[in-house]
Parts: structure tokens; sequence; C-alpha cells
């Protein structure tokens, strides 16, 4: 799964669950048909002490609301709330770093000083001037690989995929070159 396939996802979710928030009539009909849960429970309230408060405070009666009311205003609508401001949250997160990394989903579609520039613009402080001749080779390798494995997983595939199949396999070359010598 990609980057932005997971933001899709999430959006749709986010407003799945929007949509959600004012069905609140649908679910307690269906939770209805549970056993033992066609009544709310009733909670004791108890009364402030009048000469403990300031004059001023809580001068509003408090709202009679039924108990129905009651557990939709505190239970329900908060959390519906809090799960889409969630869902909003790490949707920021991950626009966040798709905006840092998703260059890597089509650095095969990008020229070498067209990436530098990308690079240095996010990482301005941490680049070395060698990488825009390191990114020349790493382009011109991508372009090899992409001839050669065309018909298997680099057509389909994004180059975080491709980097790790390679990274594998120089490990797997490596694992196998150190129990030769032992």
């Amino acid at each position: 799964m990609t980057l932005e396939s997971a933001m899709h996802t999430l959006k749709s979710l986010k407003l799945f669950v929007e949509s959600k928030r004012d069905e609140f009539d649908k679910y307690e009909e269906a939770a209805k048909g549970i056993p033992s849960t066609d009544q709310y429970v009733q909670s004791r309230t108890s009364t402030r002490n009048v000469r403990l408060d300031p004059l001023d405070y809580m001068k509003a009666q408090d709202a009679n609301l039924s108990p129905k009311d009651k557990f939709k205003v505190s239970g329900f609508i908060p959390v519906m709330d809090q799960l889409c401001d969630s869902l909003t949250e790490r949707l920021h997160a991950y626009d966040d770093v798709r905006s840092k990394f998703g260059f890597l989903n089509h650095l095969e579609e990008m020229d070498a000083a067209n990436l530098y520039a990308e690079l240095v613009e996010v990482y301005e402080d941490d680049l070395e001037p060698s990488l825009s001749i390191e990114l020349v080779q790493f382009v011109s390798l991508m372009n090899l690989y992409k001839t050669d494995y065309k018909k298997t997983y680099l057509s389909s595939c994004s180059i975080i995929k491709f980097l790790k199949i390679k990274i594998s396999e120089l490990h797997s070359q490596t694992s196998k070159s150190h129990c030769e010598c032992a």
C-alpha cells in the first residue's frame, strides 16, 4: 500500500465517520435488539453545596435532558468528534511525510537535476554537493534495472519497493559469501 492510497483510505473513513455522527437514533434502535440494553441507566445527581460556590457560579439551570439525549450529548457525539479529530491529525501527519518523501514514488520520472533540487529544498543543511553526481548514477541504475525487470516487478512497484528488493538481494549475497568463508 502506498502512502497516497493510505491517505485516500483515511479520507474515506473520515467521511464515513462524519456521516454517521447524525445517525444516533439508528444505532439506538439497533442496540435495543441486544438483551438488557433497552433502557438507559439512571445516574444519581447530586447537588452542590451553595455556600461553597461563589455568587455568580452556575447561574444557569441545568437542561432537563432525557437519558437518551444525555447519552447522545455526553457520550456518542464526543466519541465521534474525537474519532474525526484523530483521523484528521493522522491525515496531516501522512501529508507531512508525503510532502517530504513523496517524490520517491516518482523518482524514475524525474531527472537528476530536478531530484537534487527537490532534495535540497527539503534538506538544505544536510546534503553534500556530491549528491547530485550520485543521483545521476542512481537514476541511470534505475533505468538499467527498469529495462531488465520491466516484465517482472519494477513496472508495477514503487521505487521504495525496488530498493527493498535490491537491498535484500545484496544482503542474501553477503550472507552467502560469509558462510562460504567460514
